[in-house]
């Protein structure tokens, strides 16, 4: 019973020992919900806000490698809407070492993180962390803080009693180049979003979107799937999460917000 537990305990976390020492994952592991902790993510110094998700976001992120792309440029040019602790940033710039980011994260406590995980990491060169919402118009706007993944802003429909006021920047003012990758994941409001700059989505080359379909609202991913073929893209969807493992038995986690966690690649076919 010992040595099959072990077994079990290794085949599920093994994955992550060429990123991080088996003291790190070990701590990890066994560390409570929502507690700040340091590891070292190729040598250097990492700070996140909660454990389970930071393991989360390694996987998606240096293993599952949704953000992974080609390009031919040199230097290109990366967009980062909702950029968390800077893990997404430490990926392209590994990847593309003189591309150019600039990176949009409301949250101050993850903004902080983000500035520090940049900076440790030793590729801080072209590098823009503005701490700022991606939005439909400038202005400032209620903000769940969550403090993992899931902060939200906050329209006049929802309880904005236990949230923070955050700079909302118009996401237009942003598309005035050609930009190699944009990356959307803004927790709720990527179809605003997209109806709102879909006349200007022909300067993205590539776009990652995490859609979030929000399980008291009728499902939107029609209309979104739309606007992506409209603006010249073709697509191609994976579960971001597993929110219901046998779907005709209708049984979401307890609090659900959402009913769809999907990710959609979006890029462009070269005649």
């Amino acid at each position: 019973m010992i040595l099959k537990k072990i077994l079990v305990y290794c085949y599920k976390y093994i994955k992550y020992y060429k990123l991080l020492s088996i003291i790190d994952i070990f701590s990890l592991i066994h560390s409570k919900r929502r507690v700040k902790g340091k590891v070292f993510l190729y040598g250097k110094q990492i700070i996140y806000p909660d454990a389970y998700w930071f393991l989360h976001s390694i996987d998606e992120i240096f293993i599952s490698k949704v953000y992974e792309a080609n390009t031919k440029k040199l230097n290109p040019f990366i967009i980062d809407c909702g950029s968390n602790i800077g893990l997404s940033i430490i990926f392209f710039k590994r990847k593309f070492l003189n591309a150019e980011i600039v990176a949009f994260e409301p949250d101050p406590q993850l903004y902080e993180m983000s500035v520090s995980n940049i900076k440790n990491s030793g590729l801080g060169e072209n590098i823009t962390v503005i701490n700022k919402a991606v939005w439909i118009k400038n202005t400032i706007m209620p903000f769940n803080a969550e403090g993992t993944l899931g902060g939200t802003l906050i329209d006049v429909r929802q309880d904005a009693s236990n949230s923070i006021n955050v700079c909302c920047i118009d996401i237009l003012s942003l598309l005035t180049r050609k930009i190699d990758f944009l990356k959307i994941d803004v927790e709720g409001s990527e179809l605003l979003l997209l109806e709102h700059c879909w006349s200007k989505l022909y300067l993205v080359e590539n776009m990652f979107v995490e859609f979030h379909g929000n399980i008291n609202k009728p499902q939107q991913l029609d209309r979104f799937l739309q606007l992506i073929s409209q603006a010249g893209f073709k697509y191609y969807i994976k579960e971001s999460y597993n929110l219901l493992s046998y779907p005709f038995m209708k049984e979401y986690p307890k609090y659900a917000t959402y009913d769809l966690l999907l990710n959609i690649f979006c890029f462009r076919i070269n005649e």
